[in-house]
């Protein structure tokens, strides 16, 4: 009967070690994490020089081969919404005039004065959004 109970308390015992132990593991997946989660999935700015015209709302830099610069693509055409399409890949496109956008991988997109990176359809919607109506003339 002792050998019980003196297995019961080793049990006890060992939860509080297993409690932390799973405590710090959450925290050790958590914190890396945090600041992407608390971060908005756009950088705001002035990205004017980077639209190839006035009329132009929507920019893609991405390349042939990303699939989700395909996706992005997609998205704009099955929503009917026009942007223009550039190959980061092309080498006419100058590197400096890349690094002066921050493109580090694609596909990033350009919506009025806000970047963003990768596939987001509702961070795509929240900036078409808040872009102006254009009036007809």
């Amino acid at each position: 009967m002792k050998r019980i109970n003196a297995k019961k308390m080793n049990a006890k015992s060992a939860l509080p070690y297993l409690f932390i132990i799973g405590f710090g593991l959450s925290i050790g997946y958590v914190a890396p994490r945090l600041d992407k989660w608390l971060k908005p999935g756009y950088v705001e700015g002035n990205y004017a020089e980077f639209f190839p015209d006035k009329q132009t709302r929507v920019v893609v830099y991405g390349s042939a081969t990303c699939t989700f610069c395909a996706k992005t693509r997609e998205y704009f055409q099955q929503n009917r919404i026009a942007f223009s399409d550039v190959d980061v890949t092309n080498t006419a496109i100058k590197q400096e005039k890349l690094a002066q956008i921050g493109i580090e991988s694609v596909p990033v997109v350009l919506i009025g004065n806000r970047k963003i990176r990768g596939f987001h359809p509702d961070q795509f919607d929240a900036a078409l959004k808040l872009l102006p109506r254009h009036s007809p003339s």
